[in-house]
């Protein structure tokens, strides 16, 4: 209902201090009441979580999986486990309709142990580097294309196709490219690419500014290219179009990195694949 949306947008804005701009996107486009969790009390919303359907690659199959956002409770209610009681009734929930796990970020360092409690393992690392311009180099940039330059469709054939050959990966679908590259948009960034003769994509990066605390460095949340040197040549390309020195790349840990999401098995029979696996998550609405 509009009351209920109404109640659950002013929760997220007073938790998370998001600019109104992100939490519109997020209830207009994302947002499904089916897909949410209350707890309720005289008629008021205390607590919430939202449990957003994904596929994911899963040791050469493609599972259902929940990425669970927005858990939020009211700070005058925290503390007596309402929360946890609502994470228990979407786990559930989610083993009812199909899911096989379900995943989250949590928004700050002290909340891994908090997840750890309700069953959930660090199975998401990432790792980051920094790529230095070579100037003077004219051989190593390339034409550089602006999302809004090339079709979306192309842009989400490329990054699935590639997402695919990870083993443990969660991948997008079209809608969900498509509200990412808005929310990029409106943070000032965007996604760029390079293409090859045949006019096919080579080199894909989705580029956001690292934060309104230091102006003009930015971040690639995600990056995925057919070569090493495609890859090389849309960093390039893209330092010189920001001109920029260098720019931190986040990337998928092979090997356990920094902590940056967790899981949990929510259908036991996907325990006989494989549990504890490190898998890699990015452009998730963060």
């Amino acid at each position: 209902s509009r009351q209920m949306k109404e109640q659950l947008k002013t929760l997220w804005k007073d938790t998370f201090g998001d600019p109104d701009a992100f939490v519109d996107l997020f209830f207009e486009r994302v947002y499904e009441e089916e897909n949410t969790w209350v707890y309720e009390k005289k008629g008021r919303i205390i607590a919430a979580l939202h449990a957003i359907p994904y596929q994911m690659t899963y040791a050469g199959e493609i599972i259902p999986v929940s990425y669970i956002c927005g858990v939020a409770t009211l700070p005058e209610e925290r503390g007596k486990g309402y929360m946890k009681q609502l994470m228990e009734e979407a786990h559930e929930g989610l083993r009812l309709r199909g899911d096989q796990l379900a995943v989250l970020l949590p928004a700050s360092p002290g909340l891994f142990n908090y997840y750890s409690q309700l069953g959930y393992e660090t199975t998401f690392y990432y790792e980051s580097n920094h790529f230095y311009s070579e100037t003077g180099d004219p051989h190593l940039s390339k034409q550089l294309y602006a999302s809004g330059e090339v079709p979306e469709e192309k842009i989400i054939h490329f990054l699935y196709r590639q997402s695919l050959k990870r083993e443990y990966c969660i991948l997008h679908s079209r809608e969900d490219i498509s509200i990412v590259l808005t929310d990029l948009r409106m943070n000032g960034g965007d996604a760029w690419v390079t293409t090859n003769e045949k006019n096919e994509i080579d080199a894909l990066a989705f580029v956001s500014p690292a934060g309104e605390h230091i102006p003009e460095t930015y971040l690639i949340k995600e990056m995925v290219y057919i070569s090493p040197i495609a890859g090389k040549k849309l960093l390039q390309s893209i330092c010189m179009q920001y001109n920029i020195t260098h720019i931190d790349i986040r990337y998928p840990a092979e090997t356990k990195g920094i902590p940056f999401g967790m899981s949990r098995v929510v259908d036991l029979s996907l325990q006989r694949v494989k549990n504890n696996f490190t898998g890699f998550m990015s452009l998730m609405l963060e």
